[in-house]
């Protein structure tokens, strides 16, 4: 970990999956999870959902629930078990 701490950080144009198969021999470990974590594409569906849910809480008809109450609501509804 030492040794990977004092690599220099590489370019922003750069491409950090590139920089770790140049390095998978000497972090092999640390190589893996880059792989995992760096090839997941970004995305705003979760955020829109979020977003949807809000508009769904707090329209016309509840105009008065709290941004407290409104808060928890779109907590327990996003941390709801499907079943």
């Amino acid at each position: 970990m030492s040794s990977y701490f004092m690599e220099a950080e590489i370019e922003l144009d750069k491409d950090p999956l590139q920089w770790w198969q140049l390095k998978e021999a000497q972090y092999p470990n640390l190589s893996k999870l880059a792989k995992k974590y760096l090839c997941i594409q970004a995305t705003s569906a979760s955020s829109e959902r979020v977003f949807s849910i809000a508009g769904l809480a707090s329209h016309d008809r509840r105009s008065r629930i709290s941004p407290e109450k409104l808060d928890k609501v779109i907590f327990l509804h996003n941390n709801m078990k499907e079943t």
